[in-house]
Protein backbone atom coordinates (compact mmCIF):
# COMPACT_ATOMS: atom_id res chain seq x y z
CA UNK A 1 0.00 0.00 0.00
CA UNK A 2 1.71 3.47 -1.09
CA UNK A 3 1.14 6.09 1.06
CA UNK A 4 2.70 8.94 -0.38
CA UNK A 5 0.95 10.90 -3.26
CA UNK A 6 2.32 10.12 -6.85
CA UNK A 7 3.61 13.30 -8.31
CA UNK A 8 3.56 13.75 -12.11
CA UNK A 9 5.15 16.56 -13.70
CA UNK A 10 3.43 17.72 -16.63
CA UNK A 11 3.30 20.66 -18.90
CA UNK A 12 0.69 23.43 -17.69
CA UNK A 13 -2.62 24.26 -19.71
CA UNK A 14 -3.26 27.89 -20.43
CA UNK A 15 -6.62 27.34 -18.42
CA UNK A 16 -4.34 26.33 -15.42
CA UNK A 17 -1.46 29.61 -15.35
CA UNK A 18 -3.92 31.83 -12.52
CA UNK A 19 -3.22 28.48 -10.41
CA UNK A 20 0.57 28.00 -11.78
CA UNK A 21 0.75 31.62 -10.69
CA UNK A 22 -0.69 31.27 -7.16
CA UNK A 23 1.68 28.38 -6.21
CA UNK A 24 4.21 29.86 -7.06
CA UNK A 25 3.79 33.19 -5.31
CA UNK A 26 3.37 31.59 -2.21
CA UNK A 27 6.33 28.68 -3.13
CA UNK A 28 8.37 32.11 -3.19
CA UNK A 29 6.73 33.76 -0.29
CA UNK A 30 9.65 33.88 2.13
CA UNK A 31 12.33 34.23 -0.71
CA UNK A 32 14.94 37.15 0.83
CA UNK A 33 15.00 39.12 -2.24
CA UNK A 34 11.09 39.71 -2.77
CA UNK A 35 11.07 40.46 1.43
CA UNK A 36 13.47 43.28 0.74
CA UNK A 37 11.80 44.44 -2.75
CA UNK A 38 8.26 44.24 -1.88
CA UNK A 39 8.16 44.21 2.17
CA UNK A 40 7.00 42.85 5.00
CA UNK A 41 3.90 41.97 4.75
CA UNK A 42 3.70 38.37 3.35
CA UNK A 43 0.06 38.60 2.12
CA UNK A 44 1.02 41.60 -0.05
CA UNK A 45 4.13 39.70 -1.48
CA UNK A 46 2.00 36.91 -2.60
CA UNK A 47 -0.65 39.42 -4.32
CA UNK A 48 2.26 41.29 -6.00
CA UNK A 49 4.21 38.08 -6.99
CA UNK A 50 0.89 36.22 -8.12
CA UNK A 51 -0.01 38.99 -10.92
CA UNK A 52 3.61 39.32 -11.57
CA UNK A 53 3.61 35.66 -12.32
CA UNK A 54 0.57 35.69 -13.56
CA UNK A 55 1.58 37.83 -16.74
CA UNK A 56 5.17 36.29 -17.31
CA UNK A 57 3.91 33.05 -17.16
CA UNK A 58 1.91 34.30 -20.43
CA UNK A 59 4.62 35.74 -22.14
CA UNK A 60 5.93 33.66 -25.68
CA UNK A 61 8.51 31.44 -25.74
CA UNK A 62 8.00 30.73 -21.99
CA UNK A 63 7.41 26.75 -21.12
CA UNK A 64 5.55 25.80 -17.85
CA UNK A 65 5.65 22.50 -16.54
CA UNK A 66 3.37 21.71 -13.42
CA UNK A 67 4.08 19.34 -10.43
CA UNK A 68 0.64 17.51 -9.95
CA UNK A 69 -0.26 14.79 -7.08
CA UNK A 70 -3.64 13.87 -8.54
CA UNK A 71 -5.58 17.09 -9.42
CA UNK A 72 -3.73 19.30 -7.43
CA UNK A 73 -0.69 21.44 -8.74
CA UNK A 74 1.92 21.54 -5.78
CA UNK A 75 4.75 22.69 -7.51
CA UNK A 76 5.64 24.93 -11.08
CA UNK A 77 8.28 25.12 -13.04
CA UNK A 78 8.95 27.91 -15.93
CA UNK A 79 11.66 28.58 -18.40
CA UNK A 80 12.55 30.09 -21.65
CA UNK A 81 15.26 30.15 -24.24
CA UNK A 82 18.51 32.06 -22.95
CA UNK A 83 18.17 34.45 -25.72
CA UNK A 84 14.27 35.34 -24.23
CA UNK A 85 15.21 35.39 -20.86
CA UNK A 86 14.85 39.03 -20.36
CA UNK A 87 11.71 40.81 -20.79
CA UNK A 88 11.26 42.72 -24.41
CA UNK A 89 9.92 46.62 -23.69
CA UNK A 90 6.42 45.14 -24.75
CA UNK A 91 6.22 42.67 -22.14
CA UNK A 92 8.21 45.48 -19.10
CA UNK A 93 4.72 47.75 -19.78
CA UNK A 94 2.82 44.49 -19.34
CA UNK A 95 4.80 44.34 -15.74
CA UNK A 96 4.38 48.02 -15.18
CA UNK A 97 1.10 47.99 -12.98
CA UNK A 98 2.58 45.11 -10.99
CA UNK A 99 5.99 46.85 -10.85
CA UNK A 100 4.53 50.39 -9.43
CA UNK A 101 2.37 48.32 -7.09
CA UNK A 102 5.75 47.01 -5.55
CA UNK A 103 7.24 50.43 -5.28
CA UNK A 104 4.09 51.72 -3.71
CA UNK A 105 6.15 50.36 -0.57
CA UNK A 106 9.10 52.94 -1.23
CA UNK A 107 6.82 56.12 -1.83
CA UNK A 108 4.41 55.03 1.46
CA UNK A 109 7.70 55.31 3.85
CA UNK A 110 8.42 51.71 3.96
CA UNK A 111 11.75 51.33 1.25
CA UNK A 112 13.23 48.17 1.49
CA UNK A 113 16.89 47.78 2.20
CA UNK A 114 19.00 49.51 -0.65
CA UNK A 115 20.99 47.26 -2.48
CA UNK A 116 18.16 44.91 -2.48
CA UNK A 117 17.89 44.41 -6.43
CA UNK A 118 14.65 44.28 -8.58
CA UNK A 119 11.91 42.90 -8.40
CA UNK A 120 12.39 40.83 -11.05
CA UNK A 121 15.72 38.93 -11.27
CA UNK A 122 17.23 37.86 -14.80
CA UNK A 123 17.55 34.12 -13.96
CA UNK A 124 16.77 31.38 -16.58
CA UNK A 125 14.74 29.42 -14.50
CA UNK A 126 11.96 29.92 -11.67
CA UNK A 127 11.19 27.49 -9.58
CA UNK A 128 8.55 26.92 -6.86
CA UNK A 129 7.12 24.48 -5.07
CA UNK A 130 4.44 25.57 -1.88
CA UNK A 131 0.58 24.92 -1.00
CA UNK A 132 -1.60 24.04 -3.15
CA UNK A 133 -4.14 26.44 -4.70
CA UNK A 134 -6.76 25.07 -2.10
CA UNK A 135 -4.27 26.14 0.78
CA UNK A 136 -3.67 23.10 2.00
Amino acid sequence: MDLEPRTVVAPVDPQHLRTAALVAARGMRDNPLHVAAIGDDPQRRIDLMRRAFETVLRFDGRSVLGAWQDDRLVGVASYTAVDHCRPTARQRLALAPVVASALSVIVGGSRPPSGSGDLFSSGHVETSAGPSSDGS
